[in-house]
């Protein structure tokens, strides 16, 4: 029995191969036959996403896994159902000098160009060559430095400081916990912060607290971001440059850009962080708008708007849902909150960036057509355009990044913990009860 629990963590995994592979032979599939393909896709999916709790090893790894399986299934019902692509064949479909069984002919299929499309959720270097019903539109590359020695001692370096150094800073700086660091009550903190000068709440947060709520902030992004970069970048690059020799560099950009490009909401997401869903999102936002009536649709505002808050909706619900399947079902609903918050907070950032032009904003139109004629000319384009903004006005601007995580991240996740706390407090109730019945029992009837 041990040994087949030990097998475990290969049956989401497994899943998640066969949906790779439905989602390759739907790729060949004519247009008008692919519909009935929409079950392959779907079960696959949904069986590899109700296992994730299989993943045990290492934390947190179930819980990437399963926003993996979800964005994974919008990129390739994106590319099935509403790109509508079709894979390009290697070879003359009247070619006789091969057999037509049904063996052959699977075969026969492109595999080199399906995996190029369908393990590629940013979609970067598709060709023409590659798919049928591409626009140009559509033709995506990446300014992000490729899969490198770099890349590898980065990750190295990010585990060294994950298991012996991170582990001193928290929890163990800030053990032992108390329940009630986690209440609603904690999960305020710059309203109780005016109490200090004024006459108001007689509950001001202490150095404690605000230490352990900073930390908090940073480790909740510190773990997605090195179980991401080191499952991608360490194990599966190298895999399919070297082993499977089906990929270049470029195919593997780095998922996660510079954090000094994080001085604005705006470039903490689009910048810095990953960019595995955008192709997804951004088709699925597409099919929505467009049902609005048209004067609203064509809109560019409210378009631009609309389209942030469905990329923040989609990525809240998949979190929720994630949430949900690890069996949190007291505060998965602050997924939502957070993403929405982040939504508001982009918003108004974009809002106040507009009123003072030239500050700390994205690139300009003149900047961006001068990186699209960089990377027509087969040159590298500058990734530091961080630089032309002022050192002050990036200080307040990481200030500001950092303080609106420093809001939102608890209120996202201290319910959680509490949660977690209770439902341990419960269980050991239970635990001391049943042995208390057991225990209490024998000794009443030996006297």
């Amino acid at each position: 029995m041990a040994g087949l629990n030990s097998l475990k963590p290969l049956i989401p995994i497994a899943y998640w191969l066969i949906l790779n592979l439905n989602t390759g032979l739907a790729l060949a599939t004519p247009l008008s036959y692919r519909i009935y393909t929409l079950p392959a896709i779907l079960l696959p999916a949904y069986a590899s996403f109700r296992t994730i709790n299989y993943l045990t090893f290492p934390a947190g790894l179930s819980a990437i896994y399963g926003y993996i399986v979800l964005i994974g299934l919008f990129h390739f019902t994106s590319l099935l159902y509403i790109k509508k692509w079709t894979v390009r064949s290697d070879r003359d479909k009247d070619d006789k000098s091969h057999s037509n069984s049904l063996w052959c002919r699977f075969a026969r299929l492109p595999w080199k160009k399906i995996y190029r499309i369908v393990c590629n959720p940013r979609l970067i270097n598709i060709t023409q060559d590659d798919v049928e019903g591409l626009r140009e539109d559509q033709k995506l590359t990446s300014t992000r430095r490729p899969v490198s020695k770099r890349t590898l001692y980065r990750c190295a370096i990010g585990w060294l400081i994950h298991v012996f150094v991170m582990p001193s800073i928290f929890p163990s700086a800030f053990v032992p916990f108390r329940p009630d660091e986690f209440a609603p009550t904690h999960q305020v903190f710059f309203r109780r912060l005016l109490s200090l000068v004024s006459s108001g709440t007689a509950n001001p947060p202490n150095i404690r607290e605000t230490l352990l709520r900073a930390v908090f902030t940073v480790y909740s992004f510190w773990g997605t971001l090195l179980i991401l970069d080191t499952t991608v970048q360490v194990f599966m690059a190298p895999f399919w440059i070297y082993v499977a020799r089906v990929s270049e560099h470029r195919d593997w950009p780095d998922l996660n850009g510079s954090p000094l490009e994080a001085y604005t909401l705006g470039r903490f997401w689009s910048r810095f962080w990953h960019r595995l869903h955008v192709p997804g999102y951004l088709d699925f936002s597409r099919v929505l708008i467009d049902l609005l009536p048209r004067k609203i649709r064509e809109n560019k505002f409210i378009r631009t708007t609309l389209t942030q808050f469905l990329f923040f909706l989609f990525s809240g619900t998949v979190h929720m849902l994630v949430s949900l399947q690890l069996g949190d079902t007291c505060a998965y609903i602050t997924d939502i909150w957070f993403y929405m918050a982040s939504f508001g907070g982009l918003f108004l950032e974009g809002l106040i960036l507009k009123y003072f032009n030239g500050k700390p904003q994205s690139k300009s139109s003149a900047e961006l057509e001068k990186e699209k004629a960089q990377e027509a000319s087969g040159k590298k384009p500058s990734t530091q355009s961080y630089k032309h903004v002022s050192v002050a006005w990036r200080c307040i601007g990481y200030i500001w990044v950092f303080g609106f995580f420093f809001w939102t991240v608890p209120k996202f996740n201290y319910p959680k913990v509490q949660c977690a706390i209770e439902a341990e407090i419960v269980r050991q109730r239970r635990a001391q009860a049943m042995a208390s019945l057991m225990f209490g029992g024998r000794k009443a009837g030996s006297t």
